[in-house]
């Protein structure tokens, strides 16, 4: 009689990459919080609990802030400024204080109830990046709590599979990284913080679990499949051995991997592919050079603003880093996208409205041109940490042909105040565009004379041009990066560059799947930006497959007019150019 593998079997959304094995831990998230009646003589000492225990969390985040600073960078570490300034507050902690004192109640429903007053503001929108602000509030209501309560903390060591609610840095800061195997989750995305630092760590991630601690029992063993998305509940010791031996060729073949990172990317029949990283802090520019990166290709300057508490960050903060960054990148290229956030998102403005669909408002570009001397700020940072000659800026959300040549006299004004001023920069410095908006995909050909490079951002291209929500779950399976449509833009964009003899990347999300990766090369894309665990897998696809086969493949692709035939012809056609072993490559999401 066979003996039963497993207990239970999950299927949810793989974000992180991975085998895990380890012990269920909840990570501790409040239910209901009870309104209780606090009486006259009392309010003065609810009140003092309640500053003791935001004493206590704010001490608690310095002692994170330093751990994950030292373990990641200064800017990985910021993440925790945006829990300190809604800590710190005092239109906050007035609230909190009102709320005890006229209806007369306790602490801890007081703070649940300003906090969700905050996280309404949040509601409601798409943006993968401004939903992270609705976590923070979430995640630093449970830290509240806990001290309110007195609560216990985690289990901290041990095999640690973490099973939680929603994905914030702060389920991460709590726990040891080197005791955290893997993490499951009711909700959370590709993009948001949590999951680009987990998969830096090489940290599995399993999303859309729904009701997840419910489903899978504190203290109970797992095993997590980070590449197909399944959760196996108590496993039996035969599927234990069988993942423990994944794990362990999983880790011999990554340290194979990267031991070709001085290869370079080339197909078998001699196409060089130039493979670059995307990146947001510090530490992941570190990450992407030990991978063997050959530039960064995307560098999302918007992590450096939402880290401040009181205004935008200064021209100097913001050229040391790039400087810094410049410098140890040298002479790789070093390409950094100017802010490509919306005004809601940064609360230090004075005249931040609520919009009710913000993606489709006042950001990228659009805020930068607005606020022209916070834009300028930033160009002159920039520009001050060109000196070396490796740095390229490249302008997001780009819809017309105004928008770039705007931007490109304010940056003239920019070189001409640093010569004014005695500064050094790189006169000749590249300047490029996102194309993600569909505007600019008709006006390519246009667009393309203006500038020296495209970049192609597939995530908002994708979502703009199906009309898809990715993070709405009743529409997310819409989200298709081989839909004809967003094929054929794809194609003529790399036509356009070839006309217009300018280089053309794709750093969108694409570029670090096997599958998709392949198609890009098969349209000519000859440079990717990745994430950076994606890119020894990624070297090891190209190095492994010739053009001449892919090219040939993605013609027919082409000529498809149906979602479903494009998928039938990758299956049958295209899966037979990746390597059988799931963990060996990225398969596509």
């Amino acid at each position: 009689m066979k003996t039963k593998r497993y207990r239970r079997k999950i299927r949810g959304n793989a974000i992180s990459p991975g085998y895990a094995l380890g012990n269920a831990v909840h990570y501790f998230s409040p239910g209901h919080v009870f309104r209780l009646y606090i009486p006259d003589d009392a309010i003065d000492a609810e009140i003092q609990r309640l500053q003791l225990a935001v004493d206590q969390s704010r001490r608690e985040l310095m002692s994170l802030r330093s751990r994950i600073r030292d373990q990641s960078g200064e800017e990985t570490a910021g993440i925790f400024d945006a829990h300190q300034m809604i800590l710190d507050d005092p239109a906050l902690l007035e609230r909190i204080v009102a709320l005890i004192q006229t209806p007369h109640a306790n602490a801890e429903w007081a703070a649940r109830q300003a906090l969700e007053e905050l996280q309404a503001e949040y509601e409601g929108v798409a943006d993968e990046f401004f939903k992270q602000r609705e976590m923070d509030t979430q995640g630093l209501f449970e830290r509240l709590h806990r001290h309110l309560t007195g609560a216990a903390g985690h289990e901290k060591r041990g095999d640690i599979a973490l099973v939680a609610d929603t994905l914030n840095l702060a389920l991460l800061a709590d726990f040891d990284l080197n005791d955290l195997r893997g993490i499951v989750v009711s909700t959370g995305g590709y993009t948001s913080h949590t999951a680009i630092i987990a998969r830096s760590y090489s940290i599995p991630v399993i999303s859309g679990i729904i009701h997840v601690r419910e489903r899978i029992p504190a203290h109970e063993r797992i095993v997590l499949d980070g590449y197909s998305g399944i959760i196996y509940v108590d496993p039996s010791e035969e599927l234990v051995r069988e993942f423990e031996e994944k794990v362990r060729q999983e880790r011999q073949r990554l340290h194979a991997l990267i031991g070709e990172k001085k290869l370079p990317a080339v197909t078998c029949d001699g196409e060089r592919v130039i493979l670059e990283v995307n990146a947001e802090t510090e530490a992941e520019v570190t990450s992407a050079l030990g991978m063997g990166a050959e530039g960064i290709g995307l560098f999302r300057s918007e992590f450096l603003y939402v880290c401040e508490k009181d205004g935008p960050p200064s021209e100097d903060k913001q050229a040391a880093l790039y400087a810094r960054l410049a410098q140890r990148l040298y002479p790789l290229p070093f390409t950094i996208r100017t802010l490509d956030i919306g005004d809601e998102k940064l609360r230090y403005l004075n005249d931040v409205k609520n919009t009710p669909n913000p993606i489709l408002g006042l950001r990228g570009i659009r805020l930068s041109l607005a606020k022209p001397v916070l834009f300028k700020t930033q160009l002159r940072a920039i520009l001050r940490a060109s000196t070396l000659g490796n740095v390229k800026i490249v302008l997001p959300m780009i819809s017309s042909l105004d928008e770039v040549r705007d931007a490109k006299s304010l940056l003239a004004e920019a070189q001409e105040e640093l010569k004014q001023e005695k500064y050094a920069f790189d006169a000749d410095i590249e300047v490029g565009i996102m194309m993600e908006v569909p505007a600019a995909f008709f006006s390519a050909a246009v667009l393309a004379r203006e500038v020296d490079f495209l970049s192609i951002g597939t995530n908002d291209l994708i979502q703009y041009v199906l009309a898809v929500d990715r993070t709405n779950e009743q529409v997310a399976g819409l989200y298709d990066p081989l839909h004809p449509t967003v094929l054929r833009c794809l194609r003529d964009v790399m036509d356009v560059a070839s006309q217009q003899r300018i280089p053309a990347r794709v750093c969108g999300e694409m570029a670090s799947d096997s599958i998709f990766a392949l198609i890009l090369i098969g349209m000519g894309v000859r440079n990717l930006s990745l994430n950076p665990a994606a890119l020894p897998y990624i070297r090891r696809l190209v190095r492994s497959t010739t053009k001449e086969k892919i090219h040939r493949a993605v013609e027919d692709i082409l000529r498809l007019d149906s979602p479903r035939e494009i998928h039938r012809y990758v299956m049958e056609h295209l899966n037979p150019l990746i390597p059988s072993d799931p963990q060996e490559l990225h398969q596509p999401r």
